[in-house]
C-alpha cells in the first residue's frame, strides 16, 4: 500500500518519507525478534494456486463468493474513472492477493489468509462507495447477504458452544498463576509444549511453546524440543537434558500424563515439590542437578594431610 501511495500520490511522499523513516527502526526490531535475530529463512516458497489442489474455479467460488468478481469490477470503474487514490490502495490490496495465490509466505501455507484478509478489508470501502451504495436499496440488500451471509453464519456456528471446544478453564489458569506465583519472572517452566497450557496462559515463559507456531514461524526448535522430550520421558539423560535447557522448574499436570504416558517421573526421588493441585504439580529440579556437582567437588577435594610428627 505504501509502495502504490508513493507511486501515484507524489504530494504524498513527503509524509511517506517520515512515515516510514520513524517505523522502520521498531520494524527492525520487531523482525529481528519473530526471526531470531534473521537467523532463520525459508518461511517464503512457491505455492502454485495456493491451497485449491485440484479444486480448480469451485475452491475460489465455495471460498470467495461473489468477492472476487466484485473486486474485479470495481478496479475497471476505478480505471476508468481515473480516481488515482482509491485506485492506489485497491492496486496493492490487489496485488498483495494475487501474490498469495502462487507463492506462500510462510511454512504453512495457511498462514497467507492473513495477508489476504487485510487485502480484503482495504478493497471494502471502496467496494461499497463504488459498486454498492449507488445501487437500489433492495440490490444493496442482495449483495450485502451474498458477501457477508457465510461468514455471518461461520461466526454464529463457531460462537455455539456445540460445534466448539474448550480452551482452558478459568480456575485452572487462576490457580496455576497461584502455584508459580514465586518463581522468578523469568525462569523457564518445563511444560507440554500446546498452546493452550495454563504456564503459558499465566504469563509464564516455558522451555517450547506450541510447535504450529514455531514451526510456521520458521524457528529451529528440534534440538530443544528433543532435549524436553527426554527430561519429560525421563530418559536415562534427563539431568543432562535439564542442565541443558537451564532448568530449574518443572510442571507435571494431566496434558503431560497424556503425552508422555510412559515417563517414569524420575525427579520425584530427588526435587522439591514446590506446590500441588488437581491440575498438577510444580517440582523444582535444583536439588536433582546439584547432585552432580557436589559430588564432582567432594572428589576433587585433596584428602586431608596428616600434621608432620615433631
Amino acid at each position: 500500500v505504501l509502495a502504490s501511495q508513493w507511486i501515484f500520490n507524489p504530494d504524498h511522499r513527503r509524509r511517506l518519507f517520515y512515515f516510514v523513516g520513524f517505523s522502520f527502526l521498531p520494524a527492525t526490531v520487531c523482525m529481528a525478534l519473530v526471526t531470531n535475530f534473521f537467523h532463520q529463512s525459508g518461511g517464503i516458497h512457491f505455492h502454485l494456486g495456493w491451497m485449491q489442489a485440484k479444486g480448480g474455479a469451485v475452491f475460489w467460488i465455495c471460498n470467495f463468493g461473489i468477492s472476487l468478481p466484485l473486486t474485479a469490477y470495481l478496479c475497471f470503474l476505478l480505471y476508468r474513472k481515473k480516481d488515482r487514490i482509491a485506485g492506489s490502495y485497491v492496486a496493492a490490496a490487489t496485488v498483495v492477493f494475487l501474490l498469495c495465490t502462487f507463492i506462500s509466505f510462510a511454512p504453512w501455507e495457511w498462514d497467507n489468509t492473513k495477508l489476504m484478509l487485510l487485502a480484503w478489508l482495504t478493497v471494502t470501502p471502496f467496494l461499497w462507495d463504488y459498486v454498492i451504495r449507488p445501487v437500489p436499496i433492495a440490490w444493496r440488500c442482495v449483495l450485502c447477504v451474498l458477501l457477508f451471509g457465510s461468514g455471518a453464519q461461520s461466526l454464529w456456528e463457531g460462537l455455539n458452544q456445540e460445534n466448539g471446544y474448550s480452551l482452558i478453564k478459568r480456575p485452572e489458569v487462576e490457580v496455576t498463576a497461584s502455584m508459580i506465583r514465586n518463581i522468578p519472572i523469568n525462569d523457564r517452566i518445563a511444560c507440554e509444549p500446546t498452546y493452550n497450557h495454563p504456564i503459558l496462559l499465566a504469563g509464564r515463559p516455558v522451555i517450547v511453546g506450541y510447535l504450529g507456531h514455531l514451526w510456521s514461524h520458521g524457528l529451529n526448535y528440534q534440538d530443544t524440543w528433543d532435549k524436553l522430550d527426554s527430561l519429560m520421558k525421563g530418559n536415562s539423560d534427563w539431568k543432562e537434558s535439564a542442565r541443558a535447557l537451564e532448568l530449574h522448574y518443572l510442571f507435571w499436570g494431566p496434558r503431560e500424563a497424556k503425552t508422555y504416558p510412559t515417563s517414569s517421573h524420575p525427579w520425584e526421588n530427588c526435587a522439591t515439590k514446590l506446590a500441588s493441585s488437581e491440575w498438577g504439580t510444580l517440582w523444582d529440579l535444583k536439588p536433582c542437578l546439584e547432585e552432580k556437582s557436589t559430588t564432582k567437588s567432594s572428589l576433587a577435594s585433596p584428602a586431608p594431610q596428616p600434621a608432620p610428627s615433631r
